[in-house]
């Protein structure tokens, strides 16, 4: 791995979305640090497994003295690179900040009007545009191709910016050198690359082919096999124990049938690359000769995008049918062969010794509840190991996201997910997750640490958590909560817990343009959809860099108690909403034990909760306690 550069004239970073509490190594920033590399101009990619506040983070960005900060965007992490490129503007207004990224190329007017602190938005690829500004005074940014920016306080966007694809057919991206090759991907454990760019199927639902202006890109089966030869060098240098399993990144690697088994047969031909690999790609592009090299290469798992069960749903999303003539075409065929397909293809992957997966949408444009759940009746027949449950979100620069009207769907503005959250006809939380659903998975996590909480021997389980904060109440039931928020340094990673006392009046739930068919039926999930609303709007008026905020309600029925917690009320993971039922007879005991302290002792430096005057004032000045330095280092 690279040694990064003591300064360097712009700091590079992905804030953290979705599953995610850290600043991990993302590989288009590394290609764009290679390309700056190969013009001699430095750069630093921000990355780190233990989260820091934001007033920490921006002293580090501040410690290298760049001139430009560049940040990737996607909805799900605009929230926290809007606060970075405040609070670094703040500190130093003469560093210019670039967003790139899906959300900034897609969403760019409201980027733009929302955030002043961003300069200028990066539209599409961030190789040469980036350099471009980088090489190019702040005043004759407007000549620069691909980005929008201010001018005299109007929006400007300049000429747009051809694609990469100066190499010859099929390695049109060998022009771009190797991120891994230069040192800026990390080798290690499980680590990636990308083969191609892009994708010809115009989903209606689908971003990432948007981005790629629906075409397809590729790198040279060479170029592969040098970067996996060196990732084989550096486990064999390292001592690495285990085999390296290695993820390749495309959005659907086998596109190009032809292309991918002249590359896994360089793979099986080099003699000396032996590891485990990843796939994500269609089911419908797949035959014997190919599964056979893939599972002779090395690959281990192949994640299908099934989406839908329902052919009605498939052919509206054009999910079966590439290119307009095809999209246009009447009848269904093409949906049935693809589902067809796809039966067959995990089949046949799985007597070669491959471990098959599929994603699904809940939601889609059109669908109905009992086609959503023949969907996962599709799942259990193919009899997968896991499976990813996803509810549907509407992306700018999609064709959804101009037509989601015309089938019943809405969009409401959202202080968290850029630019909309999305709302569904029908209850989505009525179609539960099958028992091999990955969001099982992030659930038992959550339940395991939040158990550990209340029992006062608080644990991670695998990434670090920097701290876990207990709110008795919500802002509105407890004035000392928007006190700490405001106060306190919270690390991004940061699992904030409300419990509200319901056991008087309710306070007036907030206002909010969703109804309550919008939050469910019950009366609980009426309840639970209004006290989110209420934390959202303290979280993001007090700008807390936290990363995951969780509601726990403790209902009283027929005389007696139980409770059910809601996670992520942020949205950004729409899985995590499902509310699960849980048991505390030892929340009592963990109050009293945490309530009145006049001290943190060491093993309850992540276990906070927010009572009184006291409880603020002792946060406020954690800094000053012997334990502070312990605080993302709380593990296992």
């Amino acid at each position: 791995m690279q040694k990064p550069p003591d300064k360097a004239p712009i700091v590079l970073m992905t804030p953290p979305s979705g599953e995610e509490k850290c600043f991990h190594r993302d590989i288009g920033l590394a290609y764009i640090q290679a390309y700056l590399e190969e013009r001699n101009v430095d750069s630093v990619q921000f990355c780190r497994d233990e989260s820091p506040g934001l007033n920490e983070l921006v002293d580090i960005i501040l410690s290298y003295e760049p001139k430009f900060l560049g940040l990737k965007i996607w909805d799900t992490n605009y929230y926290y690179a809007k606060l970075i490129a405040e609070a670094t503007k703040r500190a130093a207004p003469d560093i210019k900040v670039i967003f790139g990224g899906p959300s900034a190329t897609f969403s760019t007017d409201l980027i733009m009007n929302d955030c002043l602190a961003v300069d200028a938005c990066a539209i599409y690829e961030g190789e040469q545009t980036c350099y471009d500004l980088m090489t190019t005074e702040f005043s004759k940014w407007s000549e620069v191709p691909g980005i929008v920016l201010r001018v005299n306080g109007e929006l400007v966007r300049t000429a747009p910016r051809s694609q990469i694809k100066e190499g010859p057919k099929r390695s049109e991206l060998d022009v771009l050198p190797s991120p891994m090759l230069s040192g800026y991907m990390e080798p290690a454990g499980h680590t990636g690359l990308l083969t191609s760019r892009g994708c010809f199927y115009k989903c209606t639902f689908c971003n990432f082919s948007a981005i790629g202006q629906f075409m397809v890109r590729y790198h040279s089966p060479e170029r592969i096999v040098d970067e996996l030869r060196y990732v084989m060098r550096y486990a064999q240098e390292h001592g690495f124990k285990d085999k390296v399993r290695l993820e390749f990144y495309d959005d659907a690697l086998t596109l190009n049938m032809k292309r991918s088994k002249e590359m896994f047969r360089a793979i099986i031909d080099s003699g000396d690359i032996d590891m485990h690999f990843i796939v994500d790609t269609r089911g419908d592009f797949m035959d014997d000769e190919l599964l056979d090299l893939m599972a002779e290469a090395g690959v281990v798992n192949i994640n299908f995008g099934l989406e839908s069960a329902s052919v009605k749903v498939l052919k509206t999303i054009k999910k079966a049918r590439a290119g307009l003539r095809q999209a246009d075409k009447p009848g269904l065929d093409e949906e049935y062969t693809f589902l067809e397909n796809m039966r067959d293809t995990i089949k046949r992957a799985k007597a070669r010794g491959i471990s098959p997966s599929v994603s699904v949408i809940v939601g889609l444009p059109g669908e109905t509840p009992e086609e959503a759940l023949k969907t996962l009746e599709m799942v259990k027949e193919l009899d997968v190991y896991e499976y990813n449950h996803n509810i549907l979100r509407i992306y700018s620069g999609t064709e959804l996201f101009e037509t989601y009207k015309e089938y019943g769907l809405g969009i409401e503005h959202s202080g968290y997910v850029l630019p909309f959250a999305t709302k569904i006809p029908y209850n989505v939380r009525d179609i539960k997750p099958l028992p091999n659903a990955t969001a099982y998975q992030h659930r038992n996590k959550l339940l395991v640490s939040l158990m550990s909480l209340f029992s006062g021997e608080y644990r991670t389980f695998g990434m670090i958590e920097p701290m876990a904060v207990f709110f008795d109440g919500l802002p509105e039931q407890n004035p000392y909560v928007e006190t700490f928020l405001k106060n306190f340094p919270l690390p991004c990673g940061t699992s904030l817990y409300f419990a509200p006392r319901l056991g008087g009046a309710l306070q007036p739930a907030p206002e909010s343009s969703l109804s309550q068919e919008d939050y469910g039926q019950s009366e609980e999930e009426n309840i639970a959809g209004r006290l989110q609303k209420g934390i959202e709007r303290s979280i993001i008026k007090t700008g807390a860099f936290s990363k995951e905020t969780n509601l726990i309600i403790r209902w009283q029925e027929d005389g007696a108690e139980s409770w059910k917690m809601y996670p992520d009320l942020t949205g950004v993971d729409s899985l995590k909403k499902f509310g699960h039922e849980i048991e505390f007879d030892s929340l009592g005991r963990f109050m009293d034990k945490v309530s009145g302290k006049d001290d943190l002792a060491k093993d309850h430096v992540a276990i906070l909760e927010t009572s009184t005057t006291a409880d603020v004032e002792t946060f406020t000045e954690l800094k000053q306690h012997e334990s502070y330095e312990d605080l993302s280092k709380v593990r296992k």
